[in-house]
């Protein structure tokens, strides 16, 4: 009789353990840092970020990241931008078929008038130029952002 009382003692630590996990709420993760989502200050001409400003997009509406028969608007806008000058033609890199980045693994999607802070939905103006980002964090803060600064947190 006593073995069997503490067989069942035992069992009922492990069920209250157990129960005792399941209401635990589950842990959120902490927002990322502007250095962990890319964060990129302004181009000095003040434009917002798109393929016609990234490096990696060759102005016969192509990318070097994506395969050639896929066609790049220039308006588009994806994970892999990289500041700098378009290149120039038809020019594609030597890259195998496998080398390629898919549309839907880049974030290939169109945005007309470009990606910035201003029309991000984490974005808070504070004046004309700047504002804070809630979609990221700094010392338990919304840090400070360029209004066409841009991250790889922008979100329409």
């Amino acid at each position: 009789m006593v073995e069997r009382n503490r067989a069942m003692s035992r069992q009922l630590s492990v069920l209250q353990e157990l129960t005792g996990m399941l209401e635990e709420k589950p842990s959120v993760a902490p927002l990322p840092e502007r250095s962990q989502c890319l964060y990129v200050e302004p181009l000095p001409n003040g434009d917002r970020k798109n393929c016609k400003n990234c490096a990696l997009w060759v102005t016969s509406s192509r990318c070097l990241i994506h395969d050639p028969v896929i066609w790049v608007d220039k308006e588009a806008i994806c994970g892999y931008w990289v500041g700098g000058k378009p290149q120039e033609g038809d020019l594609h890199l030597n890259m195998k078929l496998g080398d390629f980045v898919s549309p839907a693994f880049s974030g290939l999607t169109i945005v007309k008038e470009g990606t910035s802070c201003d029309n991000c939905k984490w974005y808070e103006p504070k004046d004309a130029g700047s504002g804070r980002c809630h979609g990221l964090e700094e010392k338990g803060q919304p840090p400070p952002v360029q209004a066409r600064g841009c991250c790889a947190r922008w979100e329409q």
